[in-house]
């Protein structure tokens, strides 16, 4: 990203250069905790059952709850919404400190206070996602996703090294003060941003109603199924790691260098090439296509080296075409029904994680990680290939009505036949 246009994303009238700081503090002591409760459990009970469950504990209230979250998310101030739940965060994680400085900890309440946390986060992530067009120009949505989206995975890399350091040297009741003090700082964040005004539905909303609206709403049931596809190709790094080290090292160990080759990849791509993606006009397949190479270097790599190469590549597409998709979204939706659409693909991207997973580790059991990885990489060449002649369609049909021979329409043209859903945007 060009850095004059880094700093008038940063700077603008919304402040969304806080909101970005703020996201990216909490995210890490998000994540320091989440590494931090799980080998708390493990110490405490030596189960791999008890820390699956917080695993689960983590991410099943985005699922369970998204009948409320998006309705919350378009009824009520977002900005509000986040602020109370970072409040209600750090009361949480506060009892968590406490009960690990007394030695009183039990893994029941690591659970609970996980559960907590969870619910919390299903509430906020809808907001959160829904803010962002409020704080920046329509044109600055794909670099202020990129940037958001880097953040996460930075964070999401740096965190449990940082965790790791932390709890060896101090213990975890340092961790969970740290997530404690993230909390109150992207608070203190949020109440600094200046967004635009908020339209809010004139009614009750409801989740059929919104699941009509989804439907209605031209490309993007197809860009959630995107999202979900492109989001779950990712498990190659992150249930199949382990096995991809011992295979290509003979260390388990590896997994964590292929993680971080992931998250690296990703923040390359966000901060460095979003701006230069922009100009390809289907970058949203393209992107797609790149992830199914990288993940196909990965099952063809012959060294550990080469793998991380691919796996980077790999982060790099996810991260442009998980934005691309969640950008093309935003400008579909009704801003009215914003923050109940967020909600829709925040379970997308939350379901899955354990869906691939699932998927992934019985193929590699059964066929070798390679072999797994190859699968995902198949899958993403299918769903880039039929987005791309989807869009393909989509213009030979705009232009045969309008008489026209099949050429990419004028810019306006382009934007005016998007935004009455006649053809994707790409």
């Amino acid at each position: 990203m060009h850095r004059f246009a880094l700093w008038r994303l940063l700077a603008g009238p919304g402040r969304f250069g806080m909101f970005f700081l703020g996201s990216i503090l909490t995210n890490i002591g998000t994540w320091a905790q989440n590494f931090a409760a799980v080998l708390l459990v493990y110490r405490l009970t030596g189960s791999t059952t008890q820390v699956g469950l917080v695993s689960v504990a983590q991410f099943a209230a985005p699922i369970l709850l998204v009948r409320w979250t998006g309705a919350v998310a378009d009824r009520v101030d977002r900005r509000l919404t986040i602020i109370v739940c970072q409040l209600l965060g750090a009361a949480a994680t506060l009892v968590l400190v406490v009960a690990s400085a007394t030695g009183t900890v039990t893994p029941a309440l690591v659970l609970a206070v996980t559960l907590v946390l969870g619910v919390f986060l299903a509430f906020q992530t809808p907001a959160q996602l829904a803010l962002v067009p409020l704080l920046v120009t329509p044109a600055q949505l794909d670099s202020a996703f990129s940037l958001n989206g880097a953040q996460f995975n930075l964070a999401r890399a740096v965190a449990p090294v940082l965790a790791g350091l932390l709890v060896g040297s101090f213990g975890f009741t340092v961790v969970f003060a740290l997530n404690t003090v993230t909390f109150l700082l992207y608070l203190l964040a949020i109440l600094l941003v200046r967004p635009a005004p908020q339209e809010r539905p004139a009614s009750r909303p409801r989740l059929l109603a919104t699941l009509e609206t989804v439907r209605r709403t031209r490309y993007v049931t197809t860009l959630l199924a995107v999202a979900f596809v492109v989001s779950g190709a990712t498990d190659a790094a992150v249930t199949l790691g382990p096995a991809l080290g011992v295979t290509l090292a003979g260390d388990d160990g590896a997994a964590g260098s292929i993680m971080t080759a992931f998250a690296g990849g990703a923040a390359l791509a966000a901060i460095g090439l979003a701006s230069w993606v922009e100009r390809f006009r289907r970058r949203l397949p393209a992107a797609i296509l790149v992830q199914a190479l990288g993940l196909a270097g990965v099952a063809l790599a012959p060294s550990l080296p080469v793998a991380l190469v691919a796996v980077a590549v790999m982060g790099s597409a996810f991260i442009l075409g998980v934005n691309r998709a969640l950008s093309l979204i935003q400008q579909r939706v009704p801003a009215v029904a914003l923050g109940r659409v967020m909600a829709l693909f925040a379970v997308c991207v939350a379901t899955s994680k354990p869906v691939f997973a699932l998927a992934d580790g019985f193929l590699s059991d059964r066929l070798g990680p390679r072999w797994a990885v190859a699968a995902l990489a198949a899958t993403a060449v299918v769903t880039g290939t039929l987005l791309w002649r989807q869009g393909t369609a989509a213009d030979q049909a705009s232009a045969s009505a309008a008489g026209a021979p099949v050429t990419a329409p004028a810019p306006a043209d382009r934007a005016a036949a998007v935004g009455q859903g006649i053809a994707p945007a790409d």
